[in-house]
This record gives structure tokens, C-alpha cells and sequence, in this order.
């Protein structure tokens, strides 16, 4: 699927916001180069877990439930900042 998201920090944590066909939003925790984020979308659950590589990039894999408990893909690739609020 091809879409974009918005990450913002918010204190110690990270909300991030996709918009890929449907509304995703979801909540990180990064440690080192390892962002964590799980979401929730439409009633599916969902983790993702992105090494941030430089770029930036996120290089990463998601599974939801419910699902098939396969594993898949996602590069997130820097497009530009937003102005501060």
C-alpha cells in the first residue's frame, strides 16, 4: 500500500497518524534506533517495530489482530517537517 503519516513527539512518546485508505493513529516508544508503536484501526489492533535508519527512514514490520499471524513490511521515507505549533 502506498500512504503517509505524521509523527510527532509528545513528552516521552511518539503518536503517529497514517492515512492509507482509512484512519490509523497509534502510540510509540523508541529506544535507540527501535521505534515501537502499537494502533488501532476500524476494530483490528495492530504493532508496528521500525529501525530508524538514516535518511531518515523507517525500516520496519507490522502484524495486527485479529489477522492471520503473518508479518509484514513498511519503509516509512522522510518527505518534509511540519511548521511548530
Amino acid at each position: 500500500y502506498v500512504g503517509a503519516a505524521v509523527i510527532k513527539r509528545h513528552g516521552d512518546v511518539y503518536v503517529v497518524q497514517w492515512a492509507c485508505g482509512e484512519a490509523t493513529s497509534g502510540v510509540g516508544i523508541r529506544k535507540g534506533d527501535i521505534l515501537s508503536v502499537g494502533w488501532y484501526s476500524e476494530g483490528v489492533r495492530g504493532v508496528t517495530v521500525y529501525v530508524i535508519q538514516p535518511g531518515p527512514k523507517l525500516s520496519g514490520q507490522w502484524t495486527s489482530f485479529p489477522g492471520n499471524g503473518q508479518k509484514f513490511p513498511e519503509v516509512l521515507e522522510f518527505i518534509r517537517a511540519f511548521p511548530n505549533e
